[in-house]
């Protein structure tokens, strides 16, 4: 065969080959694609992450934001009681955490009282979230070493004002950030709660599918 016909056929068998290689491994190339949340979400910044030993007050004493996540994915919310958005969404954030449970809890949904003078132990922790009709969400009350980190990782939306709070993130598994929202958890025009809206169970269920 002629040497130049010859190297001209496996140079396009070449790029059959990978072209075929490709088309094989683009499941596998989806899977490792950017995760996108999707409204009302913002996009995360790079490399953001809380850390897992972030130490946190429970009804049972000191825990870590890590042992409660327990490496699942993760819907970090701060609130306060005295902000009145996030005593309005509070109901149906806590209607979501129970639904998830029926789910076997695949997503750690943790809602933190941060910056918050009127809850400083165990019995007005519990207090607060009773009174404002979260029984599904566990009660955690954010350390001053905890506050400093949600400042540094907010940023401005951790400042103790009528305004700043609620604030919200989505962690992946390994505590890496995946999204963001700033105040209440709204959507569109009618400013329907996300939280009780299908987008966030169906967010859910990504999340569940992507560790499966």
């Amino acid at each position: 065969m002629d040497e130049v016909l010859s190297t001209k056929l496996i140079s396009r068998r070449s790029v059959l080959m990978a072209a075929a290689g490709l088309a094989a491994s683009g499941p596998a190339m989806a899977q490792t694609a950017a995760f996108r949340p999707g409204a009302p979400w913002g996009a995360p910044r790079p490399g953001a992450s809380l850390p897992s030993d972030l130490p946190l007050r429970s009804l049972n004493g000191m825990t870590t934001l890590g042992e409660v996540a327990a490496g699942r994915p993760a819907i970090i919310n701060l609130w306060a009681t005295w902000c009145g958005p996030c005593i309005q969404e509070k109901p149906a954030l806590n209607r979501l955490a129970r639904e998830e449970a029926t789910r076997g809890n695949r997503v750690a949904i943790i809602s933190i009282l941060s910056f918050d003078e009127a809850v400083t132990n165990e019995t007005t922790l519990q207090a607060a979230y009773r009174r404002f009709r979260a029984p599904a969400l566990t009660p955690l009350l954010a350390t001053d070493i905890a506050e400093r980190a949600f400042v540094r990782y907010f940023g401005s939306g951790a400042q103790r004002s009528r305004t700043s709070l609620p604030s919200t993130t989505l962690l992946d598994e390994n505590g890496r950030e995946l999204g963001r929202i700033t105040g209440t958890a709204i959507l569109g025009s009618a400013q329907r709660s996300y939280w009780t809206d299908p987008l966030a169970t169906n967010l859910l269920n990504r999340l569940a599918a992507r560790r499966a």
